[in-house]
């Protein structure tokens, strides 16, 4: 008798915090950078492979993660820093 099983394996990708509020800023100047997190807490890795750039008057200014494609092994995390500054 031959017995077979397995385990299926994903990564799923969480972004905390889910939106990020800069609230009032003076006009020509630009905000403290805001950290984004993008982790894996699922089982297998997981690749993001775009990323919607941010616009004017939002900009990305940092932060660990590569550019896409961007690898996450299972409980990994990178980090994405924004600033704003309203023209």
């Amino acid at each position: 008798t031959l017995v077979l099983s397995g385990n299926g394996v994903q990564g799923n990708l969480t972004i905390t915090p889910s939106s990020v509020s800069f609230g009032n800023q003076l006009v020509g100047s630009t905000s403290a950078a805001q950290t984004v997190t993008l982790g894996n807490n699922g089982t297998a890795s997981l690749q993001v492979t775009a990323l919607t750039a941010a616009t004017a008057p939002f900009a990305r200014s940092g932060g660990t993660c590569t550019a896409p494609p961007i690898t996450l092994a299972a409980g990994s995390s990178c980090t994405l820093t924004y600033t704003f500054a309203p023209t």
